[in-house]
């Protein structure tokens, strides 16, 4: 085949060569960096990994999560990067993908539970620690341990556990009822540092309690 160059001089094209130009083939660019579809992620590729996981799901920090949603914002992140889209990419590029995989995961389980939902929270304001031993107030102890006693004592008496399942419910309710308000009013900014430790004293109480009713399982 043949094509004219400058000054209108013939010259011979490789056939493979101009039929490659009459028909580009259009490859898939799998690089996290430069994938177009992804281009507002992948611009702020390098900082994702640091997001929080409000920020990851694109909500706002709260203590209390809104179901309604939150599991299509976990779709529609898990297939735009599930490491099997990046199959036949450059291994640092499937790194980046399962990092980013692992971390939706993770974000999503912890948004889901409201307890976990809290603890992250509080974690984000350096209000609590990992592993952190928390003292709650001797009243409360005392009631608990009177609590895991009905717990151990109705073991097999149906109208015992009933009871029991009363107290625990009526205890579950009267440690909410302080932080009931902030829980659901909590704003960026707004909420103070004093009300975020009433609400740590809360997710103690309620670890504490869930720990006996756990126990009649």
């Amino acid at each position: 085949m043949y094509q004219y160059g400058q000054a209108g001089k013939m010259f011979h094209q490789p056939f493979a060569l101009a039929r490659r130009k009459r028909h580009p083939v259009i490859r898939r660019n799998f690089s996290l960096s430069n994938k177009s579809d992804d281009k507002h992620w992948f611009t702020f590729a390098g900082k994702i990994r640091d997001m929080n996981y409000f920020e990851l799901f694109d909500i706002p920090v709260a203590l209390q999560v809104p179901s309604a949603g939150l599991s299509d914002k976990y779709f529609a992140l898990q297939k735009k990067y599930h490491p099997d889209r990046f199959a036949q990419a450059p291994e640092a590029d499937q790194q980046e993908a399962l990092e980013l995989s692992s971390q939706v995961n993770k974000g999503f389980r912890i948004l889901k539970n409201p307890e976990e939902t809290i603890r992250y929270v509080l974690q984000l304001k350096g209000l609590l620690q990992e592993e952190e031993k928390y003292e709650l107030s001797p009243a409360f102890l005392m009631e608990m341990m009177e609590l895991n006693e009905l717990v151990m004592e109705a073991d097999g008496d149906a109208g015992a556990l009933q009871s029991v399942t009363r107290a625990i419910d009526q205890f579950k309710q009267d440690i909410y009822e302080p932080v009931k308000k902030i829980m659901a009013n909590y704003q960026e900014g707004v909420t103070s540092e004093e009300e975020l430790l009433q609400v740590k004293e809360y997710y103690f109480k309620r670890k504490y309690l869930d720990r006996i009713t756990s126990s009649r399982a």
